[in-house]
C-alpha cells in the first residue's frame, strides 16, 4: 500500500483527521448586525419587468439563463413571477449584458 496522500493505481489514499481536535464551526460568522450600521435591503425587479427588459433588448432567454447559471425553465418561472430573481443572478446578468448592476434592482421603498 502506498503512503497516505499518494496516488496508487488511480486511487487516492487520504489520512483521516481526528475530528475530536477540530475547532467547532462559528455558526454566526457573517450574520447579524453591527451596532450603529445601517442595513441595506436590495430588491430585484419583478419577473414581468425582467421579461420586458430582455424582450426590449432582443436578448434570447436561453442565453440569459446560461449567463446566470440557471436552467431556461427556472428563468421562465422567474419571468412569470413564480420565483424571485436573486441578487446573485441579477449581478451575473448585469455583468453579461455589460450594464450597471442597478439595472436589475428596484428602487428602494420609503
Amino acid at each position: 500500500m502506498k503512503a497516505p496522500g499518494k496516488h496508487a493505481g488511480g486511487l487516492l489514499y487520504v489520512r483521516r483527521v481526528n475530528s475530536l481536535h477540530a475547532k467547532p464551526l462559528d455558526r454566526t460568522h457573517g450574520r447579524g448586525t453591527i451596532p450603529g450600521m445601517t442595513t441595506l435591503t436590495l430588491t430585484t425587479i419583478s419577473g414581468p419587468e425582467l421579461r420586458a427588459w430582455l424582450d426590449e433588448r432582443g436578448t434570447r432567454y436561453i442565453w440569459a439563463a446560461e449567463k446566470m447559471g440557471i436552467t431556461p425553465s427556472h428563468l421562465t418561472f422567474v419571468m412569470r413571477g413564480e420565483r424571485v430573481l436573486t441578487v446573485a443572478n441579477a449581478k451575473k446578468l448585469a455583468a453579461a449584458c455589460m450594464v450597471p448592476d442597478s439595472t436589475f434592482f428596484a428602487p428602494p421603498r420609503q
